[in-house]
């Protein structure tokens, strides 16, 4: 599979949405306890189009979006602003295709470049 990384847009906000819940239904790996909105989902894409960056991982021959990854703030403090929380999520059906090492090689590149 030809896989494309690049920065979250707001029209994949659709599909980040799917696999995200997804994870919050049938998992304890998000620690949210409800599925989130579109509005939110849109929100969440907004937060992350700055320092603390989202990439996606895009099926070339598909045009889909497989997975993504983001970087949030570690904690409110001055001292922690450098310290950064990453996150993967692969699409169910693509996990063991190699989009998630992908995806954090990449995020970990644009920690370091931040």
């Amino acid at each position: 599979m030809g896989l494309l990384i690049r920065t979250v847009e707001p029209a994949d906000a659709e599909a980040i949405r799917a696999i995200y819940n997804r994870e919050v239904a049938g998992s304890t790996v998000t620690f949210d306890m409800v599925e989130r909105t579109l509005e939110e989902q849109q929100a969440w894409i907004a937060d992350h189009l700055g320092g603390h960056p989202a990439l996606v991982a895009v099926d070339e021959a598909s045009g889909q979006v497989v997975g993504f990854a983001s970087l949030s703030p570690y904690r409110p403090r001055p001292a922690y602003a450098p310290t950064v929380e990453d996150s993967v999520y692969v699409r169910d059906d693509q996990r063991g295709a190699g989009v998630g090492r992908a995806l954090l090689t990449a995020i970990v590149e644009a920690a370091a470049s931040h």
